[in-house]
């Protein structure tokens, strides 16, 4: 038997989220090909890297799923099983600039170094623009520094495809 490692998609937005209860159609963005890769919290050096490369090495598999009702008290359902040799991961640094003289925020996105529209990420995350923003608000908002306006959150792509940025 393969090694395998299960990631959690939502099935509806967060309670967080301006649309919170809403379906957020993962599992056919999924199955149709939209949604190409999920970002999670960088929690650490190596983290999610060393998950998937260990799947790599023992030629398991990544479970993609989602739970059938309430999180954490239902079961979960597979939307698709990705070999592992398919799974990458890439560094994202999300950032936020307040101007208060334009009554503006401004949001960036690179990915290990190099700029990307944000439109794009949203995209290929199986999310609008606004909504890839809104996911995301909470987080940046908990590290926005209040005396400059500004902060950053670094999350680990996993690209469900060959796909890299």
């Amino acid at each position: 038997m393969s090694k395998k490692a299960i990631l959690t998609l939502s099935k509806r937005f967060m309670k967080d989220h301006p649309r919170a209860g809403e379906p957020t159609g993962f599992r056919d963005k999924v199955l149709s090909g939209e949604k190409i890769h999920t970002c999670r919290l960088h929690t650490g050096p190596g983290w999610w890297e060393g998950i998937i490369e260990n799947l790599r090495r023992q030629g398991g598999e990544l479970h993609l799923r989602q739970w059938t009702g309430k999180p954490y008290a239902s079961p979960q359902e597979t939307l698709k099983i990705l070999p592992a040799a398919a799974v990458h991961t890439q560094l994202l640094t999300l950032s936020v600039r307040h101007i208060p003289e334009r009554g503006a925020i401004a949001y960036g996105a690179s990915v290990e170094g190099r700029q990307v529209p944000l439109e794009l990420l949203a995209k290929n995350d199986g999310l609008t623009f606004q909504d890839y923003i809104d996911w995301f608000r909470p987080l940046l908002d908990r590290v926005t520094d209040p005396k400059t306006g500004c902060g950053e959150v670094t999350l680990t792509i996993i690209h469900f495809t060959e796909f890299t940025y």
